[in-house]
């Protein structure tokens, strides 16, 4: 068996994990130095999801649909797993939306050139909006591409999921459909 590491090596390596800043923490840094009085948590579940405007790339204004269930997603024209997820989830938005079921990807890319051909070419025909700089992505300390936001009709976050694998289409179905089954 080979040896990585010796032990000294190893604890070193485990003290700067102990010490490593939370996620958002950078952030919240940064914005308390900007003057801002309150810091926004990042939107995990059983927390009030961030409530955010952008223009779509049909150039209305959009962000959560209050009083909807919501599927917040980010996501990126270099993600594989994107290619995969985005017919799935134009299927759960067709099954959904008439019960009220709000959706929005938001594209992370670097430039919005590719991003409607993208979603275009995947079947996707829910609203997208580019999220220019991350800045949406920031707010609600999205950790990889893709990241699902389920949030209910009172604007708290149930569910996060983070990256995309066969079983989570079928998952966030169930969880979108458990939250429309809720009273508004």
């Amino acid at each position: 068996m080979k040896r990585l590491a010796s032990p000294a090596a190893f604890a070193m390596l485990l003290a700067a994990c102990a010490t490593a800043p939370k996620p958002g923490a950078a952030r919240a840094d940064v914005q308390r130095a900007a003057g801002r009085a309150e810091v926004p948590s990042p939107a995990r579940p059983g927390e009030r999801a961030p409530r955010f405007t952008v223009r779509g790339l049909d150039g209305r204004e959009v962000g959560l649909a209050i009083g909807r269930v919501n599927l917040v997603f980010f996501w990126a024209t270099w993600s594989e797993p994107d290619k995969k997820a985005i017919p799935r989830l134009q299927e759960i938005f067709e099954r959904h939306g008439p019960a009220g079921l709000a959706m929005l990807g938001l594209s992370v890319d670097d430039e919005p050139g590719l991003v409607a051909e993208f979603v275009r070419t995947c079947g996707g025909r829910f609203p997208v909006a580019w999220d220019e700089e991350r800045r949406i992505a920031t707010l609600y300390d999205a950790r990889c591409e893709p990241t699902y936001f389920v949030i209910d009709r009172r604007g708290v976050v149930r569910f996060e999921h983070c990256g995309y694998g066969d079983a989570d289409a079928e998952q966030i179905d169930a969880e979108i459909s458990a939250l429309l089954r809720e009273p508004p």
